[in-house]
């Protein structure tokens, strides 16, 4: 299993199965242009910082780039097994997201843990932390679908994730009240 992490924007960019990158052509001179992902089975996972401020439950997500938002990078912490635990900050909260790869026979998965604890300059409007964007059905046990090939189990300390609809695209959203604990499992 791997991963792509957006640093800019805060955000797990991709995620796929089995082989890494070819990274021969970044070797040679600036090392032009992007390199896909050699493995399989490829998801386009975020675009922008998944822990934001909203004035209400039916605002739209911010699109603005985060460090213009100020968000603040803080680096990244290698447990003893070497997986990385990335920590930022943004107005109204601090975050640790950590990632957790999980071999499987058939498929892979990857299980994420997010602390986020409210600090006092927040500001306007309330926390959450959107799992995933998309097509997404929800069953009655927790599961939900994403795009009908990624399965999602998000569990927390605090409020219950909801779906919603916001402009035609599903969001799912956790509210963030306090400091939370949120696990969220993602199979492909």
């Amino acid at each position: 299993m791997n991963v792509c992490r957006d640093a800019n924007n805060f955000s797990l960019a991709l995620i796929w199965q089995d082989r890494f990158i070819d990274a021969s052509k970044h070797w040679v001179g600036r090392g032009p242009g992007n390199q896909t992902p050699l493995g399989g089975n490829p998801v386009s996972f975020e675009k922008v910082a998944p822990v934001a401020v909203l004035l209400n439950r039916e605002a739209q997500w911010p699109t603005q780039a985060p460090r213009e938002s100020g968000y603040r990078f803080l680096g990244y912490q290698l447990d003893e097994l070497g997986r990385p635990t990335f920590k930022y900050t943004l107005p109204g909260a601090s975050v640790l997201d950590k990632l957790i790869p999980t071999a499987g026979e058939i498929t892979a998965s990857l299980t994420r843990e997010i602390v986020i604890n409210p600090s006092e300059e927040g500001g306007e409007g309330d926390l959450y932390f959107r799992a995933a964007v998309g097509d997404i059905q929800s069953n009655d046990d927790g599961v939900f679908i994403l795009n009908q090939t990624v399965t999602l189990r998000v569990e927390t300390n605090g409020a219950n994730p909801f779906v919603r609809n916001i402009q035609g695209v599903s969001e799912l959203l956790v509210p963030v009240e306090g400091a939370t604990k949120i696990r969220q499992q993602i199979v492909w």
